[in-house]
Formats: structure tokens, sequence, C-alpha cells
């Protein structure tokens, strides 16, 4: 599977995400424009990130059901199938790794 810490950072970096979210909605923060401001830049610089791992994810739930399917499955249409949605077995990683530049 993929590198746990890659997957725990991107974690952080969701949290981090989601709470920057919560704080631009907060009244307080709204009426200190500067600090809206800085709050809202960091909250678009980590949105392409997010949305990114997000995709990570897809992938690499896609890649292990695939493995699955070709490992348990007898069916040669469905085994033929998953060979088709994972063609690099290894490359999702260093992919999204230099797409996303975060980890």
């Amino acid at each position: 599977m993929a590198d746990n810490s890659i997957l725990q950072r991107l974690d952080g970096l969701k949290l981090k995400y989601e709470e920057l979210g919560q704080k631009l909605t907060d009244p307080e923060v709204i009426a200190d424009v500067k600090q809206f401001v800085q709050l809202n830049k960091e909250y678009k610089e980590l949105e392409p990130i997010i949305e990114t791992s997000e995709r990570y994810r897809t992938a690499l739930a896609n890649l292990a059901e695939a493995k699955d399917i070709l490992s348990n499955d007898k069916d040669e249409e469905m085994r033929e199938m998953a060979r088709g949605r994972s063609p690099n077995w290894n490359r999702p990683s260093s992919r999204w790794k230099s797409k996303s530049n975060c980890c």
C-alpha cells in the first residue's frame, strides 16, 4: 500500500484545511481583514493539495480493488478488466508525489 507517512501528512493537511475553512466563517475572523486575508491565502494554497490527495486515495482504493480481483476472482473477464484498471502497479505513488509537491 502507500507510504503511511505520506497518508498521515495528507491527513494533517486535510485537517488544517478543514480548520481554516471553519475559521473563515467565523464572524470575528471576517471582521479582522488582515487575519481573514492570511487565512484565506493558506486555504487557497492547500486546496489543490487536498483535491490531489483525494484523487490519490481514490487511485489507491481502485488499485487495491484491482489487485484483489486479480488475486481472488475466477472470472477471466473480471480479471482482464482489473488488469486494464491498473497497468502500472507501482507508479501512482511517485506520480502523485510529484504532482502534489507536498510530501
